[in-house]
């Protein structure tokens, strides 16, 4: 029996991780918020999971740091139930990307950025 997770992802979900991807937060939100709205079963949560993630990242890098911790949270409980993969989507290394960002902007200083090496790249976690 197959899942609205087993399906292939629509190419609106490769272009908002390819804005994710470039650093366009806001853009990738953008992008994922048509699809979120559009969809219908549970899988809309991978969406908004990784909307959420861009959300956290955005806020971050507009030097709002305590803005930033709560949509990583919001991103970890919603993509949590797609473990390990959806839509061909590696859910599990995004939530445990979503993990080590929440560490890092609970425990340093406000006024330093997060370590390039700590935001994950989404769109090789993509399997068409």
């Amino acid at each position: 029996m197959t899942t609205p997770c087993d399906e292939t992802a629509p190419p609106e979900l490769a272009q908002a991780l390819a804005q994710f991807d470039a650093g366009d937060y806001f853009r990738c939100h953008e992008t994922l918020e048509v699809l979120w709205q559009a969809e219908a079963q549970a899988v809309r949560d991978v969406y908004k999971g990784v909307l959420m993630l861009a959300v956290g990242l955005h806020h971050d890098a507009r030097g709002k740091r305590k803005g930033s911790l709560r949509p990583l949270e919001r991103a970890k409980e919603l993509l949590t139930p797609f473990v390990p993969a959806c839509l061909g989507l590696d859910v599990a290394s995004i939530l445990a990307a979503c993990t080590m960002l929440s560490a890092h902007m609970e425990n340093a200083p406000e006024d330093q950025p997060v370590p390039p090496e700590l935001v994950p790249k989404l769109g090789p976690m993509l399997r068409l």
